[in-house]
């Protein structure tokens, strides 16, 4: 039965990052979606998460439409918080991130 739930787990994690690649695909150079879809071909979730997101970061948009709160939990659980691999800062300028746009986003609707 686990390993059932952890197939889910993985797979689910690849369906919401493929959902953020491909909702920000436009945005994105060829070379940031090719390497976050190479490491997701290659099972390499971790890799694939805070690649995309050091991209996304980059592109300082005004607003995203992200589901933000699933992304930190997915962080957590790909040990991200713990360990980083492209950029030791990355989890600290992830919640920082995500806590901008999600006032942003919270403060925008209660307009």
């Amino acid at each position: 039965m686990a390993n059932v739930n952890e197939k889910e787990f993985w797979q689910n994690a690849e369906r919401i990052l493929l959902v953020l690649l491909n909702r920000y695909s436009i945005e994105l150079d060829d070379d940031s979606r090719e390497s976050v879809q190479h490491y997701l071909d290659h099972s390499e979730y971790e890799m694939a998460f805070e690649g995309l997101f050091i991209e996304l970061m980059a592109l300082k948009l005004e607003t995203y439409d992200i589901e933000f709160n699933s992304y930190v939990e997915l962080g957590k659980v790909l040990g991200l918080k713990e360990e980083s691999i492209f950029d030791a800062d990355f989890w600290m300028k992830f919640i920082s991130f995500t806590t901008k746009y999600n006032l942003d986003k919270t403060t925008n609707s209660a307009s």
